[in-house]
């Protein structure tokens, strides 16, 4: 166990010095950490019920519409006025990501649930972007189906400035057996050793 921390530990001391690596020596730990921990609480009436309901939402948006939000969401990154991004931060199932953040001991760094947009369902602190549908952790999970599991990169993230891997997965309805989304969880390399 030893020689499989130290080396987890050097190879996050290669992984900041080049700012990008292969999720290599974190892979097998971060899916454990999934299998043990999140697809616990993933998977939760308040998690499908804010999917749901954030898809009627979006269901109309075009997408200038989108573009357009995600546009003024940046905007208001940073500054005291946060009318879009404050309508997401707000919502209940946003408290609900952030207590898993906090339970979590430091090993989670964030939390983003995507509807079926691509676009912010809830989160557990302030992403650099509403659109998410642009990026892996949606376009390589969503139609993949219950049980898939995407271990990304070990990589600094512009949002939280930790370096992180990100765990991405789909989000099935119980009812439907379809997906409603995706959740993607940013994970410290260095707590879930």
């Amino acid at each position: 166990m030893f020689l499989k921390r130290t080396t987890a530990l050097l190879a996050l001391c290669i992984c900041k010095s080049t700012a990008s690596a292969g999720g290599g020596e974190f892979e097998p730990l971060a899916r454990d950490y999934y299998k043990d921990v999140i697809s616990i609480w993933a998977n939760t009436p308040t998690v499908i019920n804010a999917l749901r309901a954030n898809n009627i939402e979006t269901a109309g948006h075009s997408a200038s519409e989108i573009a357009d939000l995600d546009q003024k969401w940046r905007a208001e990154v940073g500054n005291a006025e946060t009318p879009v991004i404050s309508s997401i931060l707000n919502k209940a199932a946003s408290d609900y990501l952030r207590e898993r953040v906090a339970a979590s001991g430091g090993a989670i760094t964030e939390i983003i649930l995507i509807d079926a947009k691509g676009l912010n369902a809830a989160i557990s602190s302030v992403t650099s972007d509403y659109f998410q549908g642009d990026e892996a952790q949606f376009l390589e999970v969503f139609h993949k189906g219950s049980g898939y599991v995407r271990v990304g990169d070990v990589e600094l993230d512009e949002s939280t400035q930790v370096y992180q891997m990100k765990v991405s997965f789909p989000i099935i309805d119980t009812d439907t057996n379809r997906a409603l989304g995706t959740m993607t969880v940013a994970l410290n390399p260095q707590v879930i050793m």
